[in-house]
């Protein structure tokens, strides 16, 4: 869906505003093939370097097809995804505890906060 909007409405706009970022994306997934554009976007879902609203507003101006995106995408983001579920659920099953403070869990608390 972000990729066919931007294609649609945002191409222009994204192109006017970051000229050297999208021409720099463009020439380093147009140098690859196939299953190589795609590793190369999921590794730079995974990277904290690249912001995602990024690389979704201006992966229709490069050489990537809506398929390579949306594998790119799903598998890119799928560990952050488990990631914070599964905090939540263990935040969660700790619950409020008897005393108000916690007692141990108060010890873990901190620890899978610093995770998510």
């Amino acid at each position: 869906m972000c990729y066919l909007f931007s294609y649609l409405t945002c191409r222009e706009l994204v192109a006017r505003r970051w000229p050297t970022k999208v021409a720099w994306l463009r020439s380093r997934i147009g140098e690859m093939d196939g299953w190589s554009r795609v590793l190369y976007f999921i590794s730079l879902r995974l990277s904290p370097l690249c912001p995602a609203w990024f690389l979704n507003l201006a992966a229709p101006m490069t050489p990537l097809t809506l398929g390579q995106f949306v594998t790119g995408t799903l598998i890119g983001c799928m560990p952050s995804s488990l990631l914070t579920v599964q905090v939540g659920a263990a935040l969660s099953a700790l619950g409020p505890s008897a005393d108000g403070d916690g007692g141990d869990g108060a010890l873990r608390r901190p620890g899978l906060g610093s995770l998510a």
